[in-house]
């Protein structure tokens, strides 16, 4: 049966720390070498990508990053190369990091470099005090916030130039990877527009929209949409502006009716702890979802988690019964670890005992690539909920995705769309699925994390998912503002 167990997916930003200070607490060569022997012997997809681009392309490649690696003495560049050699095999569910107790230490650091190079910082009650003392501030003055980055900024006009905007970060993060921590946004008054400059030294010049009546800045790069939206003024009632905060701040699943022909339902995150939380809402609010004509299921920005969390999503959607490709379990000893693990992590019995039952086989087939139900599809067993299947409502499921959406979000996405009644709206999703199922380890001497994948799909090589994503029914990107697609969604099912 399909592991129901599924990885833990996140994007991790790195420390920026001295030469001296890191030389002195962490050989780069060691961790580089405990990283790519773990790798080689554990990783469900190693041998996958080996064949498919030939062994001795991949040591010379690891000969040549090798060389790199021996001729640093510098943290980030030690990382990035950690980072090379993962890209080597695909783009997710193979992630390296320091470990936070070997980055707290920086903090300070970061703290007084950055002060020493742009002279002075405000907290958010600095910010809005000035701008609060000001006659007439511009619309870009106060607190915004960053969502894809889950970064605050204070927005001040700069003291000598009227027509810049400084962008303040407010709160530290120690996994900052740059201390540059400020950009700006320039206003052209002859042609009364704006354009933003070094977003993390990513952008210069782009062309800045900015929508007041929903509070929200957007640039676009590369095809992408990227959002600030201003914290909510409680002295005024915007209810757009609530609902725009609510979806870009809150981490907890919610539900809502929009009109009376249309429900929503948003899911920030499938992790295992928000089962409960997911189960609860649809209990309490099943009456309503069955007697209700359309059903939004917004998932964007998601961090993958738990099959189980969505499990109880799945009847309403339903018009017939899913199908599902299964994977292969690679049985080493520390996959087994990894697998015992999991059952001292989930509260299920039943699935405790699944991951027991699959660490115990592990063990039995030492370096083999193993089934546990020794078939390559299967179909679900519905039966506790042919009353749903059956249910007339919600006649129309639409479910909201982007480019963050990866892992157990896109096992969600493959089984919804295979009924009648669903259609995907958005953009392609992260693709990181086919080889799933982390196993996140320590390095010897405790400084670096480590996460690879424990299975590989029978997706592959015909259907693969990673480094590809899932592609959404109705297209949204840069079609319409990603703010607005909610609202997209909603003419659409009810037009």
């Amino acid at each position: 049966m399909m592991n129901k167990i599924a990885s833990i997916i996140g994007i991790v930003l790195f420390v920026l720390i001295s030469n001296m200070s890191y030389a002195q607490s962490c050989n780069c060569v060691e961790n580089y070498n405990w990283m790519v022997k773990t790798f080689e012997e554990n990783d469900a997809g190693f041998q996958y990508v080996l064949d498919k681009k030939g062994k001795d392309y991949y040591e010379d490649y690891k000969k040549r990053l090798s060389k790199k690696v021996n001729d640093t003495l510098n943290a980030t560049e030690c990382i990035s190369f950690m980072e090379e050699y993962t890209h080597f095999f695909r783009g997710g569910h193979l992630y390296v990091q320091w470990n936070r107790s070997f980055t707290e230490f920086a903090e300070q650091t970061v703290k007084k470099a950055t002060s020493k190079i742009f002279g002075k910082y405000y907290s958010e009650k600095e910010v809005l005090k000035i701008v609060s003392k000001k006659k007439n501030p511009h619309f870009l003055e106060g607190i915004w916030l960053f969502p894809e980055w889950n970064t605050k900024f204070g927005v001040l006009q700069n003291e000598d130039n009227p027509n810049k905007y400084s962008f303040y970060r407010l709160a530290y993060d120690v996994d900052s990877e740059n201390i540059d921590i400020i950009f700006e946004v320039d206003y052209d008054r002859s042609h009364n527009s704006y354009s933003i400059n070094n977003l993390y030294n990513l952008i210069f010049g782009e062309k800045l929209t900015i929508d007041t009546s929903r509070n929200v800045l957007s640039y676009s790069r590369k095809g992408i949409e990227h959002f600030f939206v201003k914290a909510l003024d409680n002295t005024k009632n915007n209810q757009v502006q609530s609902s725009i905060i609510k979806f870009f701040t809150n981490d907890m699943p919610y539900f809502e009716k929009l009109t009376p022909q249309t429900l929503y339902l948003r899911i920030p995150s499938f992790r295992y702890e928000n089962k409960v939380i997911i189960d609860s809402i649809l209990k309490k609010n099943e009456t309503l979802i069955k007697s209700t004509t359309n059903l939004i299921i917004d998932i964007r920005n998601g961090t993958g988690g738990s099959d189980d969390s969505y499990a109880s999503i799945i009847p309403y959607l339903q018009t017939n019964i899913p199908h599902s490709v299964d994977q292969q379990y690679y049985a080493t000893e520390l996959n087994a670890k990894g697998y015992e693990f999991y059952a001292n992590m989930i509260q299920d019995s039943s699935g405790k005992k699944e991951c027991l039952e699959i660490a115990k086989q592990m063990r039995a087939n030492l370096g083999k690539m193993i089934d546990i139900d020794f078939s390559e599809i299967f179909i679900q067993n519905t039966s506790s909920h042919i009353d749903l299947i059956k249910s007339e409502f919600p006649k129309q499921v639409a479910i909201i995705c982007n480019k963050n959406n990866g892992s157990t979000d896109e096992a969600f996405l493959m089984e919804a769309r295979q009924s009648k009644k669903v259609k995907i709206f958005g953009c392609t999703t992260g693709g990181m699925l086919d080889i799933s199922n982390l196993n996140c380890i320590n390095s010897p001497d405790g400084k670096l994390n480590f996460c690879y994948g424990m299975t590989k799909s029978y997706r592959i090589p015909n259907f693969c998912i990673d480094d590809a994503g899932v592609q959404p029914d109705i297209y949204l990107q840069g079609l319409v503002p990603e703010v607005e697609w909610v609202d997209e969604v909603v003419k659409y099912l009810e037009n």
